[in-house]
């Protein structure tokens, strides 16, 4: 996605992404959880995202690994979880092991 900010141009590339009539459900992945993930996901695709499609949207966080990290996460225990978390959740996390 190409944008522009007061900070100039930019291009944002989203992992994933899923539009539904009700919402868009945004997808980040990493190896680790890493506070780059969230902050990515709230700053960056939300906003864009809201933008385009003027409906709700669910933040996804799937990482392989937990970080150790104090984070306050929101977890989803399965994907089914995840894709049905209401978008006021803040961003959901998923610890896929497949």
């Amino acid at each position: 996605m190409r944008f522009e900010d007061s900070n100039g141009i930019g291009y944002a590339q989203t992992d994933s992404y899923l539009v539904l009539n009700s919402r868009v459900i945004c997808f980040e992945c990493k190896l680790t959880e890493t506070l780059a993930g969230y902050s990515q996901l709230e700053k960056l695709y939300k906003p864009l995202l809201q933008a385009i499609y003027e409906r709700p949207i669910v933040l996804v966080l799937t990482c392989k690994n937990l970080s150790r990290l104090d984070l306050r996460r929101t977890e989803a225990n399965s994907l089914r979880e995840a894709l049905l978390a209401p978008a006021t959740k803040g961003v959901i996390t998923f610890q896929w092991l497949g």
